[in-house]
């Protein structure tokens, strides 16, 4: 499923947006291919939400998956609204990481790592969120991540 969200500028011009990075692309289309089996409708690709997930895949391999509190700037919500995703109704979030090397196939463990995970499926399947964006990395010697951020404004 390759969706692909519409928006106007404060110029009226519509922009078409799309994941650009082919592991973001991918969570995006087996998060929305997992809506659709379960009757829901997909997500937008929402670009500030992707931000702020990459804000926080940034944070996960400097300071690591149980960071000092005293290392990390923000919270997750904080970092929402610091990238511009504000003024919004609901907001949820998903984080999962895998030892082996950031590639297609990790990507693919990490979702369904989460899938598996009740609180983490609730998430993916939720309606009261329609926004999507996500994040995936790896520093040298740390592990895969990926964080998916969803919100509704």
């Amino acid at each position: 499923m390759d969706e692909i969200s519409e928006c106007s500028t404060d110029r009226g011009v519509q922009v078409l947006l799309v994941p650009t990075d082919p592991y973001q692309a991918q969570l995006y289309n087996l998060v929305n291919d997992l809506r659709q089996q379960n009757g829901r409708p997909p997500f937008s690709w929402e670009e500030r939400l992707t931000n702020a997930a990459t804000g926080h895949i940034t944070d996960l391999i400097v300071y690591g998956w149980f960071p000092d509190p005293h290392n990390v700037n923000i919270n997750w919500v904080e970092r929402i609204e610091q990238a511009g995703y504000t003024h919004w109704r609901a907001l949820r979030e998903n984080c999962a990481n895998n030892s082996g090397q950031l590639s297609a196939r990790t990507v693919e463990a990490m979702f369904n790592q989460l899938k598996r995970s009740p609180p983490h499926l609730a998430n993916m399947l939720a309606t009261d969120v329609r926004d999507f964006g996500t994040a995936v990395g790896q520093g040298q010697g740390t592990p895969s991540y990926c964080v998916m951020d969803f919100g509704r404004r």
